[in-house]
């Protein structure tokens, strides 16, 4: 663990997708997705279980949708607590489970890139867990996390959004009542020594 290298810490990309509700008469509701090709995929609204068999389909919400530098849609679906990365043609690539014992609203919110040309990491707003989980993009390996539930700086109430900027800077967004932006300042790449960093305060600040 000791090799792997870190940002020390906080592009909107049209992709041609629609949506629109699909409630039936005494069925349940669901939601189509449909790119500009006309393919589609179905949502499911059912309870998710973290004892089942990985579902095949989405659940509402799917709460992003970021399209990466090398064409490879990155798709957050909240509820079954994952990230799937298909091709923009909607060929399945890969995902990895985050925080797989997360029920209610899920653990994957929002996602950003890092600023590279390459956009080696990922980094995933967790609302449930209260946290942000950084990822390598490449592999969707988790190396660590920051944050923890509070309302001070550096801890999160939902954090519902985030974002980077050409600087590499994090901002994170918070909903319900959180009702706030953080920024958190890119200080370069460091050695991952932990696996959960907690909150991430300045050396020398309090």
């Amino acid at each position: 663990m000791k090799s792997l290298r870190v940002p020390i810490i906080a592009a909107i990309a049209a992709l041609g997708l629609t949506a629109a509700s699909n409630a039936s008469a005494g069925g349940s509701p669901e939601l189509i997705t449909a790119n500009a090709d006309g393919a589609s995929a179905r949502l499911d609204s059912g309870v998710y279980n973290p004892a089942a068999p990985v579902a095949k389909q989405f659940r509402t919400p799917v709460h992003c949708a970021e399209l990466a530098n090398d064409g490879l849609v990155y798709v957050c679906d909240r509820v079954n607590d994952r990230i799937q990365v298909f091709q923009k043609d909607g060929t399945f690539v890969k995902e990895t489970i985050i925080e797989k014992n997360t029920l209610g609203d899920g653990a994957v919110w929002d996602i950003a890139f890092s600023k590279d040309p390459k956009q080696t990491y990922i980094y995933l707003a967790d609302g449930s867990n209260e946290k942000i989980h950084i990822l390598l993009r490449d592999s969707l390996q988790e190396l660590t996390t920051f944050g923890d539930g509070g309302r001070q700086p550096g801890e999160f109430y939902a954090v519902h959004s985030i974002a980077t900027d050409s600087k590499g800077n994090i901002y994170t967004t918070e909903t319900y009542h959180g009702q706030r932006v953080q920024k958190f300042v890119y200080k370069g790449l460091g050695p991952v020594t932990t696996k959960e960093e907690g909150v991430v305060w300045p050396k020398g600040e309090k």
